[in-house]
């Protein structure tokens, strides 16, 4: 079945240490993107995944697939940060950290997280010098994506192009919005 895409996230994420340098971009981890598209057909909304070099279509909402989606990221970090990232990034705000890190509080946020909604929200390209031992996510949203989906292999198809994944579509479109959300480890 073709699904009509809607909207489409890339959620990228990167750890910076003691000895990171360069900006966002230069310290963000490929290997755990996670290519997200939403689609809808004859009234039904689905969520499209492509992760691990693997399509997964799912008809529940979003939040419903953190715990799976945080799997993408094992080996990368802990699972409390890992689900954290990912509703922060898709929300582009800070609640997915506080929902998901015990210690972060509304009232204690500024001593731990940086991005989206707060007043020190870092570009792509600034300098991860102030930002030393955290993880973040880097998303782009395309909101005006005119393509589909086919629901069973993940094929996308743009202007009668046919791309094989989400992640061979990424860069077909421009994205409308970036944001970068983070987490200081302290």
């Amino acid at each position: 079945m073709k699904l009509k895409v809607l909207h489409s996230y890339l959620l990228r994420f990167g750890h910076i240490d003691s000895k990171s340098s360069g900006d966002f971009i230069d310290n963000i981890n490929g290997k755990f993107n996670i290519y997200i598209a939403f689609a809808e057909s004859n009234g039904d909304e689905y969520t499209c995944i492509f992760a691990n070099n693997k399509f997964l279509l799912k008809t529940n909402y979003f939040d419903e697939n953190i715990d799976d989606l945080a799997k993408n990221l094992k080996g990368f970090c802990d699972n409390d940060i890992a689900k954290a990232l990912i509703q922060a990034g898709y929300e582009e705000n800070i609640d997915g950290f506080i929902d998901h890190i015990d210690k972060i509080s509304y009232e204690e946020c500024d001593k731990y997280l940086y991005g989206t909604g707060m007043d020190d929200e870092p570009k792509p390209t600034t300098s991860v010098e102030g930002y030393r031992n955290s993880y973040f996510v880097f998303t782009g949203l395309s909101s005006d994506c005119n393509c589909e989906i086919d629901s069973e292999t993940g094929e996308v198809i743009l202007d009668n192009q046919t791309y094989s994944n989400l992640f061979e579509f990424y860069g077909c479109l421009d994205e409308d919005s970036e944001s970068i959300q983070g987490v200081k480890i302290i």
